[in-house]
């Protein structure tokens, strides 16, 4: 009664004379289909499984799993993170920087407003039970101070960065860049719909910005191998930091709020994201409020 369905017709893939089914083991159950699939490896690439005695095997040159009861339930699969090789790295937008006049000394290096103050206090809240081996952030006022209330809990000293700093905007720095935007200034619009850096009169240019971010946070991901660290930088710096780590063409893809976090581990063979963009401290991005 268990083969009344079978089909008939030799070329069928499920018949049992087809020439690459002769040698399966049968089984008294139907569904069953008669191969032990207790050795399969999920992640095995289709061309390193092989059969033997009806069983199917990964190649020599893998590793094969646990085996388990025939029709098991199994979990879906997670992919293991290294713990030790890698470096969980918290890349940190800075809070809301200061209302600037363009033009003033003070618009080269606005420091934290007093909202981006308390925005800074719920960063380190937020992160109060995490472990930080390290905090660092580049020497601009509004990034340093978001990352001081970080270290200064954990008596950390923060590590300064030159090179962590945003954009170098040539012709549009002190506070010009600010001006454009608040007036939508036609040349600075026209601009904005290339979504890179290339293009303002004097500034170091997409590329040339890419190269320092990715040169400072790589390196101190390797210094700092099974650690977490904690990066304060800018909402440029972690955009085009991310675009060039996967190959995308436009730095300003993303949004960065301020104090955001976004977590990546880094390792010899790459980077994992984990999160991009979480400002649950502040609110939820997701409802808005």
């Amino acid at each position: 009664p268990d083969h009344r369905d079978r089909p008939t017709h030799p070329d069928h893939p499920d018949h049992p004379d087809r020439p690459d089914r002769r040698d399966r083991p049968t089984h008294p159950d139907p569904n069953f289909g008669g191969a032990n699939w207790s050795s399969v490896d999920l992640f095995a690439p289709a061309n390193q499984v092989r059969r033997q005695n009806g069983r199917a095997l990964r190649s020599e040159a893998s590793v094969s799993s646990l085996p388990m009861e025939p029709r098991a339930a199994v979990a879906q699969p997670t992919f293991p993170i290294d713990s030790a090789g890698s470096c969980e790295v918290l890349l940190i937008r800075h809070g809301r920087s200061a209302d600037v006049v363009p033009g003033t000394p003070e618009s080269a290096d606005p420091p934290l407003h007093e909202i981006g103050v308390v925005q800074a206090a719920r960063l380190a809240d937020r992160l109060s039970s995490k472990t930080l081996h390290a905090v660092y952030s580049s020497h601009l006022a509004r990034a340093h101070q978001t990352a001081l209330p970080l270290a200064e809990a954990r008596g950390l000293a923060v590590g300064v960065f030159n090179d962590l700093e945003e954009v170098r905007l040539g012709d549009w720095g002190h506070g010009e860049f600010r001006r454009r935007a608040a007036i939508a200034d036609p040349e600075f619009v026209a601009w904005s719909r290339t979504r890179r850096w290339d293009g303002i009169p004097g500034a170091e240019g997409d590329d040339v910005f890419r190269r320092r971010v990715a040169g400072v946070v790589d390196e101190l991901a390797m210094r700092h191998r099974g650690q977490t660290i904690a990066v304060v930088a800018h909402g440029g710096t972690i955009g085009c930091y991310l675009a060039n780590l996967f190959g995308i063409n436009h730095s300003m893809w993303m949004t960065t709020e301020n104090t955001s976090i976004t977590s990546l581990r880094i390792d010899d063979i790459g980077a994992t994201v984990i999160s991009v963009n979480d400002c649950h401290h502040l609110y939820d991005p997701i409802l808005g409020q």
